[in-house]
């Protein structure tokens, strides 16, 4: 299908702009830690703690954080190559 001025785009349904979509990813409660140091002085670093995420069809969103926040390691449990330690992805 082109796009012409007698063929313009349709217009977003009333559902997208609201919002109502069904989310197509939602994450609830994600947290993370890693443990660190040698025995006796190991200890955990908490590096995600009760992350929440919903995203809906046709969303689009930036995950913005300083160096060191835990935003590899969020996407890394979305997409399932990383096990979380709490939470719930669906």
């Amino acid at each position: 299908m082109s796009l012409t001025a007698d063929n313009p785009p349709e217009p977003p349904t009333e559902a997208a702009l609201s919002g109502s979509q069904a989310p197509v990813l939602e994450a609830q409660g994600i947290a993370k830690s890693y443990r660190t140091g040698l025995w006796p002085r190991r200890r955990a670093l908490r590096v995600l703690r009760g992350a929440d995420v919903t995203l809906t069809r046709g969303e689009v969103v930036g995950l913005v954080g300083e160096n060191g926040s835990g935003k590899s390691t969020l996407m890394n449990i979305l997409v399932g190559a990383l096990a979380r330690d709490r939470g719930t992805v669906q």
